[in-house]
C-alpha cells in the first residue's frame, strides 16, 4: 500500500525523495540523508526525529499526486514529479551551489 507514496516531490527548486526501507518509508531532501516516517493513518505520516508531518494526496484512482509537509506552523504542498525531472532539478541545484 505505502509503495504508492515512493517517489520524488518538488518544492521550489528542490526535491523531497520518499523511499521505502523494509517496513518503513523515509523522506529526505535529494542528495541528503533522510529520516523514517511512520503512519498515523493511511495517508498521514510523522517523523520521530523532526517536528513535522506529511500528508499524501491521491487522485480518484488512488494514485499519489502530491504531498503536504506540515512543519513549523506552516504547510508546503509538493507535487509529485518523475525521476527525470527530479534529476534535472537536483543537477541544476548542485550547479548553482558550485558557483
Amino acid at each position: 500500500m505505502f509503495d504508492g507514496y515512493v517517489g520524488s516531490y518538488q518544492y521550489g527548486n528542490a526535491v523531497l525523495v520518499v523511499t521505502r526501507d523494509r517496513q518503513h518509508l523515509a523522506a529526505r531532501p535529494a542528495g541528503q540523508s533522510g529520516y523514517p516516517i511512520y503512519p498515523r493513518s493511511n495517508t498521514e505520516f510523522f517523523f520521530k526525529r523532526l517536528d513535522a508531518q506529511i500528508t499524501f494526496i491521491t487522485d480518484m484512482q488512488g494514485k499519489t499526486v502530491s504531498l503536504t509537509m506540515h512543519r513549523a506552523g506552516g504547510d508546503v504542498k509538493m507535487k509529485r514529479i518523475d525521476a527525470t525531472t527530479a534529476q534535472q532539478i537536483a543537477s541544476a541545484t548542485a550547479e548553482k551551489q558550485r558557483t
